[in-house]
């Protein structure tokens, strides 16, 4: 009597798995979690690649104001477009999370929302620093400004700035 018991428990086991392997919802649950990680893989991924970037142009400016290399336009240029591609590719990414279900089964799953928010963070930096410069020095009152520190610097009213390097 225990082995038919034992023999129904198992075949009934059997079934009980048989419906877990073949549940769309365990499928789905799966999808979405491996989703999440794939996604945050994703956002470390930006978060790096725009520090490689950082690095990149700082070590290059500094070796053109150290004079050790002449400046070359093409090779500003060329950093230049990687942010810009860095930043194209980056808003995609941030869009897949804001536009979609991604965000509240992110954040159900409990992974880190802080990469995110500096991945945003360096989007508006970079986003800022690709404005023309002629469009954020056009008000009235920079050009004051500028003409004051034009003025003040003819008549010798300002300090060296030799300090700087």
């Amino acid at each position: 009597m225990a082995t038919i018991e034992r023999f129904e428990f198992v075949e009934d086991s059997a079934d009980l798995y048989r419906k877990h392997a073949d549940d769309e919802i365990w499928r789905r649950d799966h999808e979405w979690a491996t989703l999440c990680f794939d996604y945050a893989e994703l956002v470390y991924e930006g978060v790096n690649l725009y520090d490689s970037i950082c690095r990149l142009d700082n070590d290059w400016r500094c070796l053109v104001y150290a004079g050790d290399v002449e400046y070359d336009v093409a090779m500003e240029n060329r950093i230049v477009g990687l942010f810009a591609k860095w930043l194209s590719i980056s808003e995609r990414v941030l869009a897949l999370y804001d536009n979609t279900r991604l965000k509240s089964e992110y954040h159900g799953r409990h992974f880190d929302g802080e990469p995110i928010d500096l991945l945003r963070k360096h989007c508006r930096e970079i986003r800022a620093s690709m404005k023309n410069d002629a469009d954020f020095f056009a008000s009235d009152r920079t050009f004051e400004l500028a003409e004051k520190a034009i003025t003040m610097n003819r008549e010798g009213s300002t300090e060296d700035m030799e300090c700087l390097g």
